[in-house]
């Protein structure tokens, strides 16, 4: 089957953009996942949101968050594949003809509840690992964040 025209050059936007966010969330995950080390805390970063969090951890938590993460691996590895398997399915009803915006509508709704999922994920992993810190080391954790606002 041959694509031209419109209808090849959506099929090529989509997938573009769908390769590039695919990239974007493994990279992070298996990053932080693996212990990759990203900014200095002290620098700004324009990475994602879980590097950005690192970056206001304080470096003696940061172990306790790393080994969290890596203890979950699998569950994150899996979670991710479910997200770009939802963005690969949006990109098929983006290059679909005739375009049905409510089977695109519903493919997005499926990448939210799956990158929900995915966030909430983290979230709990995260939540555990603050429970492991001192007080202390929470408390600095709070006025970083405070801090940014």
């Amino acid at each position: 089957m041959t694509l031209s025209g419109r209808t090849g050059t959506v099929v090529v936007v989509a997938l573009v953009v769908s390769v590039c966010l695919n990239v974007f969330i493994a990279g992070l995950v298996i990053g932080r996942v693996s212990g990759g080390r990203g900014a200095a805390p002290d620098q700004p970063t324009n990475a994602g949101g879980l590097e950005r969090f690192m970056a206001t951890v304080p470096a003696e938590a940061r172990p306790v968050i790393r080994r969290a993460m890596v203890e979950n691996r699998r569950d994150l590895q899996g979670l991710v594949a479910a997200v770009r398997e939802a963005r690969r399915a949006a990109a098929a009803a983006v290059a679909r003809e005739p375009f049905d915006p409510v089977a695109f509508q519903t493919a997005m709704a499926t990448v939210r509840e799956r990158s929900d999922a995915l966030q909430a994920e983290v979230h709990a992993i995260i939540a555990e690992a603050l429970d492991d810190l001192s007080p202390e080391l929470r408390s600095e954790m709070a006025e970083r964040w405070g801090a940014r606002q």
